[in-house]
């Protein structure tokens, strides 16, 4: 049994990124405290290297694939007791209705009193019934035999995830709604257990965007040549119920914690109650980014570096375009792209090609992963593309090794390049943002620090007093402790 059960979703320890990279360091600094940790990933196939070295305080590890089952040999209820389980499931399910979220407890009660399998569920006249009430309380307009199929699609992962046997910890730490802050308030109902949330993007926005842009929710009116006015009802299904989850997360949880402001106003916007809500900024270890930048370049050879996945919340491509017009103004600029791409290999071929088409290849160079510690400390500026992030590690990685950034306008990074409060804002700026999906702009930004050796240095310079001032990792380790010290206790 560990103190602090932490439960994931598609992040450490099988991915690396900025999420991942926290919490590794955030366990292996809390070496008097163990975890019990439990990640969901999409399927076992997901799952198929550790990419950190376990912390001696990790005492389990659990791997939850959410889309799979196996219950084959497995025999389904009879009749009359497939009847009774439905008719508490249905009592059940009228309270999600009124947001009365005791719904949840009464779910888990039914399944632990009467252990269905999911046959129970995807194939009896009893199951239909639950498809035919929640596409009458939910459909939304959609045609039946989508509204199934999808359907069919979200029963399972939840099925997995109220049958999963919680480990004994005395507290829970979700870091993300959605999945995993709904297995939280599970774990919670099933062992008394305060429930705590650290949310670094704000889950339900970043499953939104995605969502607006999916390709695999069906939409009949995909071809259409009339644009719709409003999302279509599938989509319109999914966000609702993440909302909801958020929502569900939201009221279970005892602490809600955030990595900024502005996320914060945020939870506050999709359920949270702001008596628990709280600002914890994530840290730098300024003892391992100690290799500092002594010099910017000046060119006319320039290293523009971007650190993070090779995936479409990073728009890589927008880098791309914009790294054209760069090399238009300026050919000797380089872009080391440094950071993991098997995510999604299909993502990573279509930047490798576009590459190509925009005749980049002595340009732009895909390094994968690796060490970044000194790999700052060669750049002339760091650059971040992404349309979501809450606190990128990448900036204050660079600034604290005194190279400014150029970043779009996501998360905190107004507030890590200009400044969080009015003593910070005085030190200036320590790099340039921008809009969102703007490769020009991106580019000129790009320009601006590069073409200018006194602005690079000065803005390097600011960055590492911003970083050494209000970002360092020994104050998140004291604030995580004290945390944790209440609940375990």
């Amino acid at each position: 049994m560990g103190d602090v059960c932490m439960i994931l979703e598609g992040t450490y320890p099988y991915v690396t990124g900025g999420v991942s990279a926290w919490v590794h360091d955030l366990i292996t600094n809390l070496n008097d405290i163990s975890f019990d940790i439990v990640t969901i990933v999409p399927s076992i196939h997901y799952a198929k290297e550790l990419k950190y070295k376990m912390p001696p305080n990790i005492v389990s590890l659990k791997c939850l694939p959410m889309n799979e089952f196996d219950e084959k040999n497995r025999p389904r209820l009879n009749i009359f007791t497939r009847k009774k389980f439905f008719k508490e499931l249905f009592e059940a399910f009228e309270g999600f209705e009124t947001e009365d979220y005791s719904a949840l407890g009464r779910v888990i009660a039914a399944f632990n009193k009467y252990s269905p399998a999911i046959g129970d569920i995807l194939n009896t006249h009893d199951g239909w019934r639950v498809f035919e009430f929640i596409y009458k309380k939910f459909g939304t307009g959609a045609p039946f035999i989508d509204f199934f199929w999808t359907l069919r699609f979200i029963i399972i992962p939840l099925f997995n995830l109220i049958k999963t046997k919680p480990p004994d910890s005395k507290c829970i730490h979700t870091i993300s709604t959605g999945y995993a802050g709904l297995l939280a308030a599970i774990f919670k109902i099933q062992l008394n257990r305060s429930m705590l949330l650290t949310e670094h993007g704000i889950y339900t926005n970043e499953r939104l965007l995605e969502i607006i842009d999916a390709r695999w929710i069906y939409d009949q009116n995909s071809d259409a040549v009339e644009v719709l006015k409003e999302l279509p009802p599938l989509k319109k299904f999914w966000i609702n119920l993440f909302v909801a989850i958020g929502k569900l997360t939201y009221h279970y949880s005892e602490e809600i914690i955030t990595l900024y402001r502005g996320n914060q106003l945020l939870q506050v916007k999709l359920g949270a109650d702001p008596k628990r809500c709280k600002v914890i900024p994530s840290g730098i270890d300024t003892a391992k980014f100690n290799m500092r930048r002594e010099s910017a370049s000046g060119g006319p050879e320039y290293k523009v570096g971007f650190v993070g996945r090779v995936v479409p919340i990073k728009d890589v491509k927008t880098l791309l375009y914009a790294a054209r017009f760069v090399v238009d103004k300026l050919p000797g600029a380089k872009f080391l792209i440094k950071g993991p791409y098997d995510e999604d290999l299909v993502y990573y071929e279509e930047c490798r090609t576009l590459t190509s088409i925009l005749g980049l290849q002595e340009n732009v160079f895909f390094l994968g992963p690796g060490t970044v510690h000194d790999f700052y400390k060669e750049l002339d500026v760091v650059v971040l593309s992404s349309v979501s992030e809450a606190q990128p590690l990448a900036v204050l990685e660079g600034n604290v090794c005194c190279v400014p950034a150029v970043s779009t306008e996501v998360g905190c990074v107004v507030e890590l390049l200009y400044g969080i409060d009015e003593e910070d804002v005085k030190l200036g700026p320590s790099g340039i943002v921008v809009p969102i999906k703007s490769p020009v702009e991106l580019g000129e930004a790009i320009i601006k620090i590069l073409s200018d050796r006194e602005l690079n240095m000065k803005m390097g310079e600011t960055g590492l007093k911003r970083v050494m001032t209000y970002y360092k990792k020994d104050d998140l380790k004291t604030k995580y402790h004290d945390i944790y010290s209440n609940y375990i206790k």
